[in-house]
């Protein structure tokens, strides 16, 4: 393995198992040499947080940098903040990312949530002004279709709404004073 700081394992749809590092990028376990194989993608960075499988197949590598697509055909494709576009990324730095029943991503930063159509490839973006805590940590969604994130200064429920041809975010916060227990 290139790093022993193993930030995340997943195994794939063809039962592959990846490991992101701290600084080692990519590893795939290898079952015949029982060790690991070190592929070359074009990456944003080494540090990888999080590793999704969405419903086509693709691997979606959460970063600190971003957020690199390795399609199903092996083309590459990557997601990154850029500050004058409203339309891109909020934070580069990335905890993890989930598929909703819906086909929505939703990316969960260190800096607020992303909220990706892939369809259209629209991002919605929601943060504290959206009464969502900041440093999300991971989400989940309900079999209501109500999306679950935790933070590290409490939960957030979200509600999408569809609304014309995109979508609008209802979000409930809770925290110690909803009976959690106290903030980080």
């Amino acid at each position: 393995i290139s790093d022993d700081r193993v930030y995340c394992l997943t195994e794939d749809s063809s039962l592959r198992l990846w490991a992101g590092t701290f600084a080692g990028a990519m590893n795939i376990f290898d079952p015949k040499s029982n060790g690991f194989l070190h592929p070359h993608y074009q990456m944003l960075s080494d540090y990888t947080a999080c590793i999704y499988e969405d419903k086509q197949k693709n691997l979606w590598i959460g970063r600190d940098k971003g957020i690199d697509v390795i399609e199903n055909t092996g083309k590459m494709r990557h997601y990154v903040n850029q500050p004058k576009n409203g339309n891109s990324l909020v934070f580069n730095n990335v905890n993890s990312i989930m598929q909703d029943k819906n086909g929505l991503f939703w990316i969960d930063t260190k800096g607020g949530l992303s909220i990706l159509n892939a369809q259209t490839n629209k991002f919605y973006n929601l943060g504290q002004e959206d009464n969502l805590p900041d440093n999300l940590s991971n989400t989940l969604e309900d079999k209501d279709g109500r999306m679950w994130t935790s933070t590290t200064n409490g939960i957030a429920c979200i509600q999408p709404i569809k609304s014309g041809d995109g979508y609008k975010f209802k979000v409930s916060r809770f925290d110690e004073f909803d009976g959690l227990q106290g903030g980080e």
